[in-house]
């Protein structure tokens, strides 16, 4: 949230899309209530990393660069 705010967006907004982005919540707050047009393209990033993270698709391409995993 904190860095969503420093991309310009205001409290209630980066609130409601870091809940939306990572527990994949649905909808968001404020101005990303209708649709996530409204954000530039940093914060946009932001909210697809937290996506990734939010819903462990992270783990299974990390697992694949452990050296154990291919023994």
């Amino acid at each position: 949230m904190l860095a969503l705010t420093a991309t310009g967006l205001g409290r209630v907004t980066a609130f409601g899309a870091a809940a939306t982005g990572s527990n994949d919540m649905g909808v968001g707050l404020g101005d990303t209530a209708s649709n996530f047009s409204p954000l530039n393209d940093i914060a946009i990033f932001l909210l697809a990393l937290s996506m990734l993270v939010g819903r462990l698709e992270i783990f299974p391409p990390l697992w694949l660069c452990l050296p154990d995993f291919w023994k």
